[in-house]
């Protein structure tokens, strides 16, 4: 069995977006277009611009910043 690694530039740019139903809990989605070129050191031939999706389940907390933000009465939009 022969085994061979590879490996490439990867420039991205993307766009991305998150949706708070509830917080702390957020639903997102990011889109990238990619630049790569795997086929530069000739182990696999893989030379493309591929657009990648990813779907994201997350949460996020800063109980500092909360804290700031309830000194401050600021009230979030709803």
């Amino acid at each position: 069995m022969v085994t061979e690694a590879t490996s490439s530039y990867n420039f991205n740019f993307g766009l991305g977006y998150r949706y708070y139903p509830k917080r702390p809990v957020y639903y997102g989605i990011k889109v990238k277009y990619n630049i790569v070129d795997y086929s530069s050191n000739n182990v696999v031939d893989f030379t493309g611009n591929p657009i990648t999706i990813q779907f994201v389940v997350g949460a996020v907390s800063n109980p500092i910043s909360q804290n700031v933000f309830t000194a401050l009465q600021y009230n979030r939009r709803k």
